[in-house]
This record gives C-alpha cells, structure tokens and sequence, in this order.
C-alpha cells in the first residue's frame, strides 16, 4: 500500500470514529481527558469525578464496587422516542436498573405488563428523583411506596407501575397518561411527583422536541446535501444521562456570575430570582394538573398529586455532600438552573396555602427540614432514605384524605 493510500485510509477511520462519537453524543474532550488521566488518580466512578467525596455516607448499604457498578448502570444508559412526550429512558436490563419495552422503570416485585383486569393498578408518574437516578430498583420512591401500598387488604395484590423518567415534569406527565388512557389503560390510581424539574425546565417546550422537529425540518427539506445522521447532534447528546452527567462535570452556572476580588468567579444565586419566570412555572404546573385532574375524575382514577422536597428548599446544605464550598443559602453553582426552586418554592407554597390545587393535593417539599444528614446521592436525587421519607409522607397523606 501506497503512504498516500496509508494516509488516507488512517484519515477516513478517524473521521468515521470522530463522527461515531458525536453521534452517539460523547464528548470527545471527555474521552481524551479519560484517556490521558493519571490512573492511581483517577476517581471510582462519576459521581466521586465530579464532586470528590465518598460516597458510604449514602450508600450505607453498598460497598464500592457495588455502587460504582449501580452507578455506572444509571448514568450509562440511552433515552428513546417516546410518542407521547419526545422521549423516555431505553429499554435496558441489568443487576440494579431493569426499564420495561412498555416504558416504565421495575420496582421491587414488579407486576407484567399489560396490568390484569382483575387487580388494582397504581401508575406513578414523575422526573429522575421518581424514577431512582443513583438508586437501584428496589430503593427507589416507587418501591418503598408499593410496600406500603401492598401492605392493605384492598391492594395486596397491586400493579404497581414507575412511569417516572429523567428530564419529565408535569406538562410531559400529562401526555402520557392522557395516552395510556386513552389506549385503554387505566389505572385505579395515579400519583404524579413533581417540583424540581419545573423550575428546571422554565419554557413550553419539552426536552427533545427541539431536536425531533430538526429532524422533520430537515426531512422536509433537506439543504446543502445535509443527512438526517448530520443533524442537530447537540440536543440528542444532552438527552443521554452519561453525556449530561459528562458536560456538567465542569459546568459553570447558566447565568454569567461576577468575579470576586483575586479574578475567581463567584457564584451569586439570586440571578436565578425572578419572578415573573418563577411564577409563569407554577400557573403552567396548575393548569396541566387541573387537566390531570379533569381526565382522571372522567375515567374514575384516583389521582393524587405530590409536591416534592429539594435540596434548594428546608433543608440545611451545610449536611449536603454535594453542593460545593460556593453554596450560598440554599442556592450552589452545582444545581445549575436547579436553583430556581430555591426561589419558586417559598412562591408555591404561599400560592397553595392561599388556593389549594384541585383535587387531593400532599406537600411533602419540607420532609427534610431538621435533618442533618446527608439525603442527596449527588445535586439532587434521593437516597434510599429520602426516597422512603418521601414515600411514607405521600402515604400518610393519601391516608388523611381518602385511606385505601
């Protein structure tokens, strides 16, 4: 073989990895950087990357390669097209993260799917604190729950569903329930946990749709020889948790932060304060939760909405592992647009104070209030330990309204 022939063969297969790369939505200065890393120093696993803590404060129960294997399960899988909300976490099998073809995460004793006519059936919709991101199947929010769902005569025998889904809030839950109902799959209750992701999340539109309509957009009309393969290769990349996960290893804020006085940039939490941003998410969140209502009390569901607790709000974040030496109040460079609940929060719970959202709605925002304790396996998702707290307070306020 020729050198010229040599050169360029070698130049046509790093172009093809290069590219299989970026489809796949790797960053490659995350790979070089891997690849470079000194190994005696470099770090267990994500997690421990990016904050440089250990983590036996929250996996009490879990020794290290147990959670570095747990770990790199939850932050190593895709998401897929989702026909009624964009997106969903892929199917995927493994010791500690099991995802249903019919889209729903498995819980501890998980029922078939579809549900059988003859038992009750409990969907439970929400984002990534729901759905256990850092937790395995069994110590997840919709695990402890169904333990204490089970634990009464009328549903001993439930089918119990996680419908929850990393990047969701209450727009996307919507959807999706409207669809199972709508193809005939109703359940007799349905518990729907929300807060963090909408503050996250502060527009109309769904993670996802902006790259799905690139895709049509340019399958409808294609411009400079551009391949679908080629497009918009930014958005498909932040929807895959390992690549989220990757980019935020070094992220600073989304707001530009001043600098304090030797050049260092300081983080000042209350750009993240504004109101008229903060408001416009709870009016979105009441009307999408007034439509849930509407729907379910057509179709004799039980639905039951949950306000859940956060980092940003009652809770001391001197005991969070995970907020970094710039943690301000409640607010940290490390929550990114996380923040805006430390300022949305106070405002939902004085609008809910003033005029309750219909139907049976449980505040469980403040369940974390005197510990002092770690609760949080990174920024912002759950223990097991929170996520029991957070189940036996849906519980007990299930309970005070209409006991099952």
């Amino acid at each position: 073989m020729s050198e010229t022939r040599r050169i360029t063969l070698i130049t046509l297969i790093l172009i093809v990895a290069v590219n299989l790369l970026i489809f796949l939505g790797y960053r490659v200065d995350v790979w070089i950087e891997a690849w470079t890393r000194d190994p005696e120093a470099a770090a267990d696993n994500v997690i421990v990357e990016r904050h440089d803590v250990p983590l036996d404060a929250v996996y009490p129960d879990m020794d290290g390669g147990e959670i570095d294997a747990m770990l790199g399960e939850i932050w190593s899988r895709g998401m897929t097209h989702d026909a009624d909300a964009f997106i969903r976490e892929a199917p995927f099998s493994g010791r500690y993260v099991n995802v249903d073809e019919a889209g729903f995460r498995h819980s501890q004793d998980q029922s078939p799917w579809p549900p059988a006519d003859d038992r009750p059936v409990v969907f439970v919709f929400g984002g990534s604190t729901t759905f256990g991101y850092g937790l395995p199947d069994d110590q997840t929010v919709v695990s402890h729950l169904a333990r204490l769902i089970r634990g009464t005569d009328a549903y001993a025998d439930a089918q119990i569903y996680n419908f929850a889904r990393g990047f969701y809030f209450s727009t996307m839950e919507q959807r999706i329930f409207t669809g199972l109902v709508g193809r005939g799959i109703v359940p007799d209750l349905a518990i729907f946990i929300d807060g963090l992701n909408e503050f996250a999340f502060t527009g109309e539109s769904y993670p996802g749709e902006g790259y799905l309509q690139a895709c049509v957009h340019q399958s409808a009309a294609p411009e400079g020889g551009q391949s679908l393969i080629e497009i918009d290769f930014d958005r498909l990349g932040h929807h895959i948790p390992m690549v989220r996960l990757a980019r935020d290893l070094n992220a600073p804020p989304s707001t530009p932060a001043p600098t304090d006085g030797d050049g260092e940039q300081a983080f000042d939490g209350s750009v993240y304060n504004d109101p008229s941003v903060l408001q416009g998410v709870i009016d979105r969140y009441l009307r999408q939760q007034r439509l849930i209502h509407a729907i379910a009390e057509a179709h004799e569901v039980r639905s039951v909405f949950v306000w859940q607790p956060v980092p940003t709000y009652a809770y001391d974040l001197s005991h969070h592992l995970f907020a970094g030496s710039q943690a301000d109040g409640h607010t940290s460079p490390m929550f990114n647009d996380h923040n805006y609940s430390a300022f949305g929060y106070p405002m939902m719970a004085a609008q809910v104070a003033d005029s309750p959202p219909d139907g049976e709605f449980i505040w469980c925002a403040d369940i974390s209030e005197d510990a002092e304790r770690p609760l949080y396996v990174d920024a912002v998702h759950y223990t097991a330990e929170m996520s029991d707290m957070l189940a036996q307070c849906i519980w007990q306020g299930m309970n005070r309204t209409n006991p099952i």
